[in-house]
């Protein structure tokens, strides 16, 4: 669901470290190019802390993606 205003905040809530936001790009009923402004309206409101869980954080432990800055140990 491209604007599920009500799921996000029910998973910041709920799960905000099990779940990841995503922009379905490149199927043509995503929020690309306008994928900034869906993350601005949807998570409005919701700590900071919670944003970056559900944005990176989350992507970046389940993908094992280096912090940025960090060289690869792999």
């Amino acid at each position: 669901f491209q604007k599920d205003f009500h799921g996000v905040r029910a998973m910041a809530e709920i799960a905000p470290d099990n779940v990841m936001w995503g922009s379905d790009y490149p199927h043509r009923d995503g929020t690309w190019p306008f994928s900034q402004k869906a993350i601005e309206e949807q998570f409005r409101g919701i700590p900071a802390p919670i944003q970056s869980k559900m944005l990176w954080e989350n992507v970046r432990r389940v993908y094992k993606i280096d912090e940025p800055g960090q060289r690869a140990s792999r």
